[in-house]
């Protein structure tokens, strides 16, 4: 494995290659049925996949001297496995994880071997990627991240840690592309090919075609209000990571039938979507609920050729976010009967703030809203993994004290108060009943 070497094309650009850290070991019928799946999905797509069988004992620890960066840079200094497992990684377009979940995470001989492995084709400088810290690669290809786990038993908490440990190691790694899913050994060797396929369904060409991202607006003004600046925020954060997003306004969906078709087909084309809504009434407002509705009869009828993932954004008037609980429940719901993964919500309380400009022209003041709609957003951008327990809601609190909220409002309406000629009465009683007491 020392001198290994990813395979190139004609042009000098590396030729599409699979390398699978095999740790499941003895793994049994289930553990073959996952090989057997892996090696299946690379010869559909005419890949080169190489297998290396890691050992439970593993790799001797790494040292925690940093000498791959400053004595050696690029090599650890321990010369064993560890150097070609280095070189392979950097020779591969995909790095597949074979392993039993242990304690949530990988198995430890795997642990150790990517301890050794990864930080050597780092470099030791700091960079910031969407507000967190990172190493950049040594070298300009970087492999995507795969990671499948085999429990005995189901646990959807052991599930959900490792596909977040899976998306966190591609993050450290600066993996273009990244999946994550747990096979039981009680679902069989058909179960276990099922995840092998839902994981490594985007472990496709790099220049595969970029994530589809239908957004729904909400709102029934026509331009949106903050429902609309929310999820031009998310809308605009998507972009800048390599999707299309498709927006749609629901009330335009209500009106006209047309683009209630073309809303209804551009969610079965979707990967992913999202709305965005204000509370009425504590709840969805009801135009946008008749849409929903229908939604999701049409997709009964028509149901959709891939995994999909949905979260949702709510904005209340009141500054506590608390009150986004109600709709974002019925999100939920709405996620269930329409087929989608729900990747939980957020809830926005003082909403009526964030009125008529780009959330991120209010700097600090929007800083907490923007970074849970960019961790919701952050999801829609690979396929949602198997087994993965439902994520949980956000909610961002005004920003605004109580008090500073409220007078801000205050002051609002007495402006709107105000008419051409005089003050309107804002204490106005039309509907009281003649001679009855204050």
């Amino acid at each position: 494995m020392k001198n290994y070497q990813g395979p190139e094309d004609e042009g000098g650009v590396m030729a599409e290659n699979w390398l699978v850290l095999d740790a499941l070991g003895a793994a049994g019928e289930v553990g073959e049925a996952l090989r057997k799946a892996v090696q299946g999905e690379a010869a559909s797509r005419g890949v080169s996949c190489r297998f290396v069988s890691i050992p439970s004992s593993g790799l001797p620890s790494c040292r925690g001297c940093f000498s791959c960066w400053t004595k050696t840079p690029g090599q650890c200094c321990m010369a064993d496995d560890g150097l070609g497992l280095s070189a392979a990684i950097a020779g591969s377009t995909s790095l597949v994880l074979l392993t039993p979940v242990v304690l949530g995470g990988h198995a430890p001989g795997l642990r150790l071997a990517m301890e050794r492995a990864v930080l050597p084709n780092l470099l030791p400088y700091f960079s910031k990627v969407d507000g967190r810290s990172r190493h950049p690669n040594r070298y300009p290809a970087v492999p995507a991240l795969y990671g499948i786990g085999l429990t005995v038993e189901r646990d959807p908490e052991s599930a959900q840690l490792f596909c977040s440990l899976v998306a966190r190691n591609a993050a450290n790694m600066r993996s273009p592309r990244h999946g994550a899913g747990v096979a039981c050994r009680a679902d069989g060797e058909a179960g276990a090919a099922a995840v092998v396929r839902s994981v490594l369904s985007d472990a496709v060409q790099p220049d595969a075609r970029p994530r589809l991202i239908v957004a729904l607006v909400g709102s029934p003004k026509p331009r949106g209000g903050v429902s609309a600046t929310l999820a031009n925020h998310v809308q605009d954060w998507l972009t800048r990571h390599g999707a299309v997003v498709r927006p749609f306004s629901l009330a335009a969906a209500r009106q006209d039938e047309e683009a209630f078709v073309a809303l209804a087909e551009a969610l079965g084309e979707a990967d992913a979507a999202y709305l965005s809504f204000p509370v009425y009434a504590d709840a969805i407002p009801g135009a946008a609920v008749e849409v929903l509705e229908r939604l999701c009869a049409y997709r009964r009828e028509i149901a959709p050729d891939r995994p999909q993932a949905f979260f949702a954004v709510a904005n209340c008037g009141f500054p506590e976010p608390v009150n986004c609980d109600a709709p974002l429940a019925m999100c939920r719901l709405f996620a269930r009967q329409a087929g989608f993964a729900w990747l939980g919500g957020v809830g926005v309380g003082g909403g009526g703030m964030y009125e008529g400009r780009p959330l991120s022209s209010f700097g600090f003041l929007s800083t907490t809203a923007r970074r849970a709609l960019e961790a919701k957003a952050a999801l829609l951008l690979s396929p949602p993994p198997p087994d993965l327990a439902q994520t949980g809601d956000i909610l961002v609190p005004c920003p605004l004290p109580d008090r500073v909220y409220q007078w801000m409002a205050d002051r609002g309406w007495q402006k709107a108060l105000a008419g051409k000629d005089a003050v309107r009465d804002a204490l106005a009683r039309p509907y009281a009943v003649p001679g009855a007491s204050s």
